[in-house]
């Protein structure tokens, strides 16, 4: 995070201002960047936010298109590099059980299974699921991978 680091740097440079090395014209300077960066943070957040719901919106429109190339698409943009989960699931998890019905139902297997492994469903969770019958594949391939992790 920056604010630890902004913290620091801001103690530094007041400490360099006390002792008389450095004028508070240059402090100032130095320390302005800083909080501009403080400020942006959450305007930054409605950005990404933004742009995940764009991303839902467009995995729905495309699931309702067929369109399971695209949809495999969002799906890998909606999926996080770092730890593959999805940044945000939907609030409404029904929403997202209808995107993987809707996947399967289409023949985008890449993009149900992403949407089950981005999200981190549990087995038991993809076969309590109404409708689950609807995607075998998908819960296929949880066993396989929940065989793999187990050994």
């Amino acid at each position: 995070m920056q604010y630890p680091k902004t913290t620091s740097t801001t103690a530094v440079l007041l400490i360099l201002l006390l002792a008389g090395a450095v004028s508070p014209d240059t402090s100032a300077r130095l320390v302005q960047p800083l909080y501009e960066r403080i400020a942006e943070g959450p305007k930054q957040q409605r950005a990404k936010e933004q742009m995940r719901q764009e991303r839902w919106e467009a995995l729905e429109t495309l699931a309702r298109l067929g369109d399971t190339n695209s949809m495999n698409r969002v799906v890998s943009h909606l999926l996080n590099p770092v730890d593959e989960r999805l940044p945000e699931l939907p609030a409404d998890s029904s929403r997202a059980w209808q995107l993987l019905e809707d996947a399967a139902a289409r023949g985008s297997f890449w993009a149900a299974y992403s949407l089950w492994n981005g999200g981190r469903w549990s087995l038991e969770q993809l076969e309590d699921q109404p409708g689950a019958i609807s995607f075998p594949e998908v819960v296929a391939g949880a066993r396989d991978r929940e065989s793999l992790t187990a050994d």
